[in-house]
């Protein structure tokens, strides 16, 4: 544990014992960052040799540019069964399976494959499906899936969508390492009271995502402890400066309570208007992916208009170099073509290594020693009192840790 050295303006008139009581507080602090820090399963970068120099390209981008991050339904994923978030093909089994409840599973996934070979596009399911179940019906069953999932009733968790303030359960941000790194690579440390304070990263200058709930957002919530990354479904720009605009391409669905959704793209046509000519996504794609680099966590990229669009970007002689996380055993095929619309791959060999991808890449910003703010509360205000040596590396868990 590195020392902690205060100094002290005399207008605060801190007793030793309440000087004493700051450092103890801090210490503690940072202990248990540096357990739960230790505590996940990221230990190696574990990046494939062949897209090393994309890596390093990507590290170069972020020291020397601003970025977006771009997001899809991997970025949320989840070991274990009672926090995860589903991919397409797994969400519209799963609102089929509700549409049937009284079908047997075999039966059910017998059923669905069945219409996959009808409706081989997510798209086309989505349609039949809205049209089998009623436009009402079928938003109310995603609100459901995403938010209103009972979880595990003999480990005293809540469901996801108890919290009333929007924060994510600190049990699903645990369990969703992906997530919980997308967020800290989002951000910055402010001081450190008798817990992190969380500010944006000015280096980041907006989120797209292509996922309907508003995990990221809520998830930030409970770091923060403040709703700092405001969702959008147009390209306008965050109400304040100090807020972090979350782009929601394909509309979204408000965290818990019972707000309307906001124009969700679901069926076939709405997904066609979104991308032609002043169609929303098209216009948020064009507007942040051909003005900034972006770095893709969790994206497939089994969706061809978004795949077009950034065909139709690649072209302009100014075009912006890309970057992809994906595992290693994406087809050959799809890399050729990403390389083709300037994505470029950085493959890793499992998820878990995803966390450690964003530390390395955050900390080529980073001093090899940082002075981090201590801030205390002295005559009914919170004042910065002192500072406090760290590491890269301990700033990182810093970052990660996920308050009480």
């Amino acid at each position: 544990m590195n020392s902690i050295t205060l100094k002290i303006n005399n207008e605060y008139n801190l007793s030793n014992i309440k000087i004493n009581t700051i450092i103890r507080q801090v210490q503690d602090v940072l202990i248990e960052v540096h357990e739960y820090a230790s505590s996940r399963l990221f230990n190696e970068v574990g990046i494939s040799l062949d897209t090393i120099s994309n890596f390093d390209r990507l590290c170069q981008t972020y020291q020397n540019d601003r970025i977006c991050m771009f997001t899809g339904a991997g970025v949320s994923f989840t070991e274990s069964k009672y926090y995860r978030t589903s991919g397409w093909w797994d969400l519209l089994m799963e609102i089929y399976g509700i549409i049937h409840p009284t079908t047997s599973d075999e039966n059910l996934t017998s059923a669905f494959n069945e219409l996959r070979e009808q409706y081989s596009k997510p798209w086309q399911m989505a349609s039949y499906l809205e049209n089998k179940a009623g436009s009402d019906r079928f938003t109310e069953i995603l609100r459901q899936i995403f938010y209103l999932r009972s979880a595990k009733k003999d480990s005293g968790l809540r469901p996801i969508a108890a919290d009333k303030d929007k924060r994510l359960p600190i049990a699903y941000l645990n369990h969703a390492s992906t997530l919980n790194a997308a967020i800290a690579f989002c951000s910055k440390i402010r001081a450190i009271r008798k817990h992190p304070c969380y500010i944006k990263n000015e280096k980041i200058h907006a989120v797209l995502t292509l996922n309907y709930d508003c995990f990221l957002e809520a998830g930030a919530t409970q770091k923060y402890n403040a709703g700092r990354f405001k969702p959008r479904v147009t390209n306008e720009p965050p109400d304040r400066e100090n807020q972090l605009p979350v782009y929601h391409i394909h509309g979204y669905i408000p965290y818990g309570g019972r707000k309307p959704a906001h124009k969700l793209i679901l069926t076939e046509e709405s997904y066609k208007n979104a991308y032609e000519k002043g169609g929303k996504a098209r216009e948020i794609i064009d507007e942040f992916l051909g003005r900034f680099a972006a770095i893709f966590i969790g994206v497939s990229f089994d969706d061809e208009l978004l795949l077009q669009r950034l065909e139709y970007l690649a072209k302009n002689d100014r075009a912006k170099h890309h970057f992809a996380l994906l595992n290693q055993g994406v087809s050959k095929d799809l890399l050729k073509r990403l390389v083709s619309v300037k994505v470029f791959p950085i493959l890793y060999s499992c998820h878990e290594q995803i966390p450690m991808i964003l530390r390395h890449i955050y900390q080529t910003m980073l001093s090899d020693t940082l002075n981090v703010n201590i801030e205390a509360k002295t005559d009914e205000k919170f004042q910065k009192v002192g500072k406090v040596k760290l590491s890269k590396d301990e700033y990182w868990e810093l970052l990660l840790f996920n308050k009480k």
